[in-house]
């Protein structure tokens, strides 16, 4: 970004393939609502966590339905060019949408806060018509090691959220802090997709200390 370009004419784009995991013979997943984050500065892949399957167009020739909840973490190198899976379900068993994320590669974490499982987040549930429970919880991946730890996030003020954002901020204390702004709650008793949920004030911010999750 320190060099003038054109973004008419000096625009590269390269299609990558989905190959299937070398190990185990299965593809990455079609999600949507899922999230991406870099890995720390010597790590050569980025990751994809969780994610729902969109029902629109079941006809479309790219259609692939819901997959187990056992690998809802997936890396890919971008040296190697090669895709990688992993089982994080001992500490975060299931595979929401629609959390709010951001990552710290500069400590080699990523977070995922609360979101929704619902009838396109795993093949046990795709059949459940009308399924839709919110998420407590704030999930922490260590990219370095592909862990995952679930903290607890009784301090909300409201129910679990999903649709809102969140960001880290460095330079705040020991470890800096996560600030999480907005999206909709709703109660985790809750499990119709005819509820709404009620939108978060947009003045309100959560705020997570960092250093619970590196201890």
């Amino acid at each position: 970004m320190m060099t003038s370009w054109d973004w008419r004419n000096n625009i590269t784009v390269i299609a990558v393939n989905k190959t299937a995991n070398l190990q185990t013979g299965t593809a990455p997943p079609l999600v949507v609502n899922a999230a991406l984050y870099p890995g720390a500065s010597n790590d050569t892949n980025i990751y994809l966590y969780r994610g729902t399957v969109s029902f629109v167009n079941t006809s479309f020739p790219g259609f692939e339905w819901p997959e187990s909840e056992q690998y809802s973490l997936w890396s890919y190198d971008t040296v190697g060019k090669t895709w990688s899976q992993y089982d994080v379900t001992l500490n975060a068993p299931n595979r929401p949408s629609s959390g709010a994320y951001a990552e710290a590669p500069e400590l080699g974490l990523a977070f995922w806060l609360n979101g929704k499982i619902d009838t396109g987040t795993s093949n046990i549930l795709q059949n459940l018509s009308g399924f839709e429970r919110y998420l407590d919880g704030l999930i922490v991946i260590n990219t370095s090691t592909q862990t995952a730890r679930n903290l607890s996030t009784a301090s909300l003020a409201s129910f679990p959220r999903i649709g809102g954002s969140m960001v880290y901020i460095q330079g705040i204390g020991s470890k800096g802090i996560l600030v999480a702004v907005g999206g909709t709650t709703k109660s985790v008793h809750d499990s119709s997709d005819l509820t709404t949920g009620t939108y978060v004030c947009p003045m309100t911010a959560s705020i997570f200390l960092t250093y619970l999750a590196t201890s």
